[in-house]
């Protein structure tokens, strides 16, 4: 799998603001959604045993925390030890890699790991890693020089933290054997090979990925995205089929792919549209027709059939086999048996997890793989991501040992050691405010352009969106998955937006158009400082260099204007004074009104 190197370095320059790191003990940082398998109660007792040796140092635990009584045990046992400032559970974080590089070491202590994203992006940031004995983590680290193994007891976990915290000399010297650490060139002519078949050349192929959700970013989807944008760059021609839409910024990322949807596919619509509808509709073949007719009967006849796998998804087949390979992202993919029964040239099956162990998690898990060695005959190639794992695959499956392969991930490595680089922050931070309805009339996309590029040179700022509006979900997801977004979040609309204004120093208004947006004078009454484009009537409402900022409207503009206050903070003060003396004279207008009505 590939990893985007460069982004992980940038996002791990990125300050940290909890107070994790302001103490001169060392920190451990795990990166693990709080659930059984990754077993941080056995992580509670390893700190316990520490403790009681004197060994003192905070732990810091990044993940999600859906599981809540899994959660609440562990804070009520932390509590109960007296670790509950020394064992932190932090939640979810957008951004995990700013934590990684100022820790001391980083912790992987699951009971079983495929090829760990966290170890290997722990080791381009220079970080050394405790895991434990996963079959992933044994090819990952070689034990004392590029990281430390644990057996998977408590006593042993609490051995190797041990060991690390008490020998700075061992702690240097992983570090001085991970530096440069880089395999993607290895991997990216090593994934050449399965996508090259019978001597054609990859850009001449065409290639179908099936990703069932290709919104949702796992780990194995951010490497499988990297992936796919290597092969376009060296000119493969992909294409992507998912049951749902990808985003604005997905789309953005993945510039020449080409999007299939399980909605727009023929079949699945009539499966769920009415029968009548379908006999009336004079743009459906007869074909087609008959095709609805035939799911009907069968409903109607056998109710506990299943329809949609034994009938619908099938024919989704036809699509596949129209392609020269197609690539199915993930193990426990809906449409693996679909992908089997197709004609295309070359199938792939990708495994990004330690199948055997995966396999038996559950009685879901075992239901969809019961059949995999029936299916799998039909696959050419059926990637793992360790040979520890593929080797277990194997012996399960001793017949598809010749259509077995191994491939690492692939890490985007300059980028991540330039992104590693703490950033020399800039200017002053300022916090802005907008009230406005959420569309792309009002620049959001413009504004977001403009963060973007202050943001990568060291500018920081806060930035609170009030309002509605058609495009704001786009938006909000838009902004939520940047290197910033903790610092802009959309609120919604508020009945009382004045104290928003209020408290920002710095109103702004980016608008492609406006008329005398009423929001500017608001935002002068409460005396804050208004940044706009100088649009419409504005600059009869803002005077340059008195009340706020005229810019053009343009991107450029907006990014120069935004930069002018960060660098020059001063002037929001200076602003903000002479705003003590603004008066909107609502008397001088009454008067004219009347004159309008009553005349002279």
């Amino acid at each position: 799998n590939i990893l985007d190197v460069e982004n992980i370095i940038k996002l791990s320059a990125e300050p940290v603001e909890e107070d994790y790191f302001d103490t001169e003990l060392p920190v451990l940082v795990t990166c693990a959604n709080i659930r059984k398998e990754k077993n941080h109660q056995r992580q509670l007792n390893a700190m316990s045993i520490l403790k009681r040796r004197g060994v003192d140092f905070v732990w810091v635990n990044i993940g999600a925390t859906s599981e809540k009584n899994r959660c609440d045990s562990l804070i009520r046992q932390a509590k109960q030890r007296g670790l509950e400032e020394k064992f932190i559970i932090a939640g979810p974080r957008d951004n995990p890699y700013r934590y990684i590089k100022r820790a001391t070491a980083v912790t992987v202590l699951s009971d079983y790991e495929a090829w760990s994203m966290v170890i290997t992006e722990a080791k381009i940031l220079g970080i050394p890693v405790i895991a434990t004995k996963t079959s992933g983590a044994l090819e990952q680290i070689e034990h004392l020089k590029t990281g430390i193994l644990t057996d998977f007891t408590e006593e042993d976990i609490a051995d190797k933290i041990e060991m690390l915290l008490s020998s700075p000399k061992l702690n240097s010297d992983i570090r001085e054997n991970i530096k440069n650490c880089d395999n993607t060139n290895q991997i990216l002519e090593s994934f050449d090979k399965f996508v090259e078949a019978d001597g054609c050349r990859k850009s001449e192929k065409e290639i179908l990925y099936v990703i069932d959700n290709i919104n949702y970013m796992s780990g194995a989807q951010v490497a499988t995205k990297l992936q796919i944008k290597e092969l376009v760059k060296g000119g493969a021609s992909i294409s992507i089929f998912s049951t749902a839409r990808p985003s604005i910024k997905l789309r953005n990322e993945l510039i020449g792919v080409k999007f299939l949807f399980w909605q727009d596919f023929v079949e699945n619509q009539l499966f769920r549209r009415r029968f009548l509808d379908c006999m009336k509709d004079k743009n459906l073949s007869s074909d087609l027709k008959k095709y609805k007719k035939h799911l009907t009967y069968v409903a109607k006849t056998n109710p506990q059939y299943d329809i949609f796998n034994n009938l619908v998804l099938p024919k989704i087949s036809n699509l596949f086999s129209k392609f020269d390979t197609v690539c199915v992202m993930s193990e426990a993919s809906a449409f693996r048996g679909a992908v089997a029964s197709s004609d295309a040239k070359r199938k792939i099956q990708w495994v990004h997890t330690d199948y055997c162990s995966w396999a038996e998690t559950s009685d879901w898990t075992r239901q969809i793989t019961a059949n995999d060695g029936e299916i799998y005959k039909k696959f050419d190639r059926i990637v793992f991501l360790t040979d520890n794992i593929r080797n277990r695959f194997v012996s399960l499956y001793p017949e598809l040992e010749e259509k077995t392969a191994v491939n690492q991930n692939l890490m985007p490595v300059d980028s991540i050691i330039k992104k590693g680089k703490v950033a020399e922050l800039k200017g002053t931070p300022a916090s802005f405010v907008t009230v406005s309805r959420i569309d792309k009339m009002k620049g959001f996309d413009r504004m977001f352009n403009a963060l973007t590029k202050l943001y990568d040179e060291g500018f920081r700022f806060k930035w609170t969106v009030v309002g509605d509006g058609e495009e704001l979900d786009n938006f909000k997801y838009l902004f939520s998955n940047s290197s910033f977004s903790d610092d802009v979040k959309f609120i919604g609309a508020k009945d009382n937006p004045f104290p928003y204004i209020r408290k920002a120093d710095v109103f702004a208004l980016l608008s492609r158009y406006e008329g005398i947006p009423n929001t500017i004078y608001e935002a002068l009454i409460l005396g804050t400082p208004v940044l706009s484009t100088n649009v419409g009537g504005i600059c009869t409402q803002v005077t340059e260099g008195v009340n706020g900022w005229l810019v053009d409207n343009n991107e450029d503009a907006i990014y120069e204007g935004i930069k002018h206050i960060l660098l020059h903070h001063n002037e929001i003060a200076e602003f903000k004074t002479n705003l003590e003396t603004y008066r909107y004279d609502n008397g001088k207008i009454m008067d004219n009104t009347n004159k309008i009505f009553f005349g002279d």
